[in-house]
């Protein structure tokens, strides 16, 4: 009887974490999204790290990449933006993880120079950054670097 018990709550468990996050329940912003779309998604890997970054507990917006994917040389990007703490977000998929330290320093150059926080992330064929206002402009910088530093460590781990 036991065993009958103990076999219940396992597949309760089982069907309880198979539960993907919708990815829908992301807003989608209005300008430009034709290229936005995540079912215009082709790459798995973008697929999965944008579901990752769906199961955050801060509202994302879904917005362009704040650097096209063909000026980094990279085959598909996803851009994601919070409104309370002013966070960008953005996912670039490449052909191999070679090219993302060529991709980091252009995206570099093109993050402001001052006032924020940013953070980059390399999780196999996925390059991740994210950035946001560290100069009081969200209320509390301290928090606002957290929020970006929380997201990072969502992406991170699965390649």
């Amino acid at each position: 009887m036991r065993w009958l018990l103990w076999l219940s709550c396992l597949y309760l468990l089982g069907s309880c974490s198979s539960a993907q996050p919708d990815l829908r329940s992301m807003t989608q912003s209005p300008t430009n999204d034709k290229d936005t779309l995540m079912t215009q998604i082709t790459n798995p890997h973008l697929e999965r790290s944008a579901r990752v970054l769906a199961t955050s507990d801060l509202s994302l917006t879904q917005e362009p990449a704040f650097v096209p994917a063909q000026t980094l040389g990279a085959q598909e990007a996803l851009g994601f933006y919070n409104e309370a703490w002013q966070i960008h977000v953005a996912l670039y998929a490449f052909e191999n993880q070679n090219q993302h330290q060529a991709a980091q320093q252009t995206l570099k150059q093109q993050l402001p120079s001052q006032g924020v926080y940013s953070s980059f992330g390399s999780n196999g064929s996925i390059l991740f950054v994210a950035y946001a206002p560290n100069d009081g402009s969200t209320g509390d910088p301290i928090r606002a670097k957290h929020q970006v530093a929380k997201l990072a460590t969502l992406f991170a781990g699965e390649e």
